[in-house]
């Protein structure tokens, strides 16, 4: 499994089987603090580097300060996630 995740293109999002176009929002952290980090470029949560969570079709993308252990257990990325699911878009209206 580990070997999995650190891998590129491990992931492939097809296209929609329907005509709606779906909206996704990528939340990528940038706090390198895992000892496999050394590994990755620094640009990266310590297992994932920031480059590779983009994706062609994405509506919207943030970095936000966390490790790839600790991103999912934030309040601001819950947050984020509320806003996006609302809005379609992780920045509010101020552009925060």
């Amino acid at each position: 499994r580990p070997l999995q995740v650190l891998t590129t293109n491990c992931l492939n999002i097809g296209q929609p089987m329907n005509q709606s176009k779906i909206e996704i929002g990528v939340i990528a952290g940038n706090k390198n603090n895992h000892p496999l980090g050394v590994f990755l470029t620094p640009d990266s949560d310590g297992l994932v580097e920031v480059e590779s969570t983009k994706y062609t079709d994405m509506s919207d993308f943030i970095i936000v300060p966390y490790g790839h252990l600790e991103i999912h257990r934030q309040t601001a990325t819950a947050q984020l996630v509320h806003r996006f699911l609302q809005t379609g878009s992780f920045r509010n209206l101020n552009n925060e």
